[in-house]
C-alpha cells in the first residue's frame, strides 16, 4: 500500500534557486540565482528527536524539506525559507509527486 501524505501540512512557502554561471568581463567567475519553482511544503528538523540534537552544531544542521516535486532541483540548486538561504544536501524522491529535500543553512553569518 503506497504511503498516505497530509499535504495539508505544506503550509511553510519555499522558494527553489537555480545557479546562473557566467563569466564577467574581467574574467572573474559569477553565480547568481533565479527562482526555479516556488512550492508549499512542510519542515521538519530531525535533530530534535535525534539524542545528540542539542549537542549539535549550527553549522550541521540539517533540516528535512517535504514537499511537491521539482523536476530540475538538484544538490546544486538552493533553497529559500522565511527569508534564509539553505544548500540542498540530498533529494530522495518518495512515491507519488512528494520528494524529501535535506537542507542546510548556509548564511549563519548573516542574522
Amino acid at each position: 500500500m503506497a504511503k498516505q501524505w497530509n499535504i495539508g501540512r505544506f503550509t511553510e512557502p519555499v522558494e527553489f534557486l537555480q545557479p546562473q554561471r557566467r563569466v564577467s568581463a574581467s574574467g572573474e567567475r559569477e553565480t547568481t540565482w533565479q527562482r526555479m519553482a516556488m512550492r508549499y511544503g512542510e519542515v521538519e528538523d530531525p535533530l530534535l528527536s535525534a539524542t545528540r540534537g542539542s549537542d549539535a552544531l549550527p553549522e550541521e544542521e540539517t533540516l528535512l524539506l517535504k514537499t511537491w516535486h521539482v523536476e530540475e532541483a538538484t544538490t546544486e540548486c538552493r533553497v529559500r525559507l522565511d527569508g534564509l538561504l539553505y544548500d540542498i544536501g540530498k533529494v530522495a524522491r518518495q512515491r507519488g509527486s512528494i520528494t524529501f529535500y535535506y537542507i542546510r543553512r548556509i548564511d549563519l553569518c548573516n542574522e
